[in-house]
């Protein structure tokens, strides 16, 4: 289908969408989820198996359907983008008759919304959501390192050869090695300094969620080797029953990181006997 056939069948998708009737909307859905994660923890993955599911209608990134398209995250001031999520999820929740509603969500669109995290789950409750996901990634300095990689390639995901060969197939073109900024001219560390931002979020997101029906899955346990068992935690949280998908997204990058890091001795002084030492060794 061409790009201007697939306006035209989305335009008409959300004309009609908007002419159902709330009652029929509300009628057909049993819940809606939301996954909170930070970016590279593994919710692209998991969102592509949940979307298979035929009771259920998972959304992505909804907030950045609300994006200038074109440009950067990074470079737009947080005044030039006034996220109206509530609008946003309105819209998107509208369109779909799915027994289940989900969607993935990252800090920064709050911050662009200038919402809080409580406020945002005030926000989400109000709309219907019953089942909140915390997707995280243990390893901060394999998720630095991944983001740093697809920024620099332009290839943020790889598709699979086929079921379960998630690793093996040939990675597309990509920077061999990436260097990490250690220090800043004030002496400050950006990576210490993403290190803390990263661990204060998923500590605020977890109180915000303490009386919520909550599921925890992490990339380690639940993505890296098998991305299928996120997806069976997932659909069993929502009382699914299990529908095996297939896998259509791998790893980017599995060498140990003294392979990818080009000032990986750098690196290792700057986490030597810290908390972070261990990710070293992944």
């Amino acid at each position: 289908m061409s790009p201007g056939h697939t306006r035209i069948v989305r335009g008409l998708h959300r004309r009609l969408a908007k002419a159902r009737p709330q009652w029929l909307v509300d009628a057909q859905r049993v819940g809606a989820f939301a996954v909170a994660n930070e970016a590279r923890c593994g919710s692209t993955v998991l969102g592509s198996l949940l979307g298979q599911h035929p009771q259920v209608r998972f959304d992505g990134k909804s907030y950045n359907t609300g994006l200038p398209s074109g440009r950067p995250v990074a470079r737009l001031p947080v005044d030039a983008v006034p996220l109206d999520l509530g609008r946003i999820i309105d819209s998107r929740m509208r369109m779909s008759m799915s027994t289940w509603f989900g969607f993935d969500y990252l800090p920064y669109q709050l911050d662009l919304a200038r919402s809080s995290l409580d406020e945002h789950a005030d926000m989400l409750r109000r709309r219907g959501f019953t089942h909140f996901i915390i997707l995280e990634r243990r390893n901060l300095l394999r998720r630095l390192v991944s983001g740093d990689m697809g920024r620099q390639s332009g290839v943020w995901h790889a598709k699979a050869m086929q079921m379960m060969q998630v690793d093996t197939a040939p990675a597309p073109t990509g920077p061999a090695k990436v260097t990490i900024e250690v220090a800043r001219a004030d002496g400050t560390s950006p990576v210490l300094d993403d290190f803390e931002r990263v661990e204060a979020f998923y500590s605020e997101l977890r109180n915000v969620h303490a009386d919520d029906t909550t599921l925890a899955l992490s990339y380690e346990d639940d993505i890296e080797r098998d991305p299928t068992q996120a997806y069976a935690r997932v659909i069993e949280f929502l009382g699914l029953n299990f529908i095996r998908p297939e896998i259509r997204l791998r790893r980017l990058n599995c060498r140990p990181l003294r392979e990818t890091i080009a000032n990986f001795d750098a690196v290792a002084d700057l986490l030597a006997n810290t908390r972070y030492e261990w990710m070293l060794d992944s």
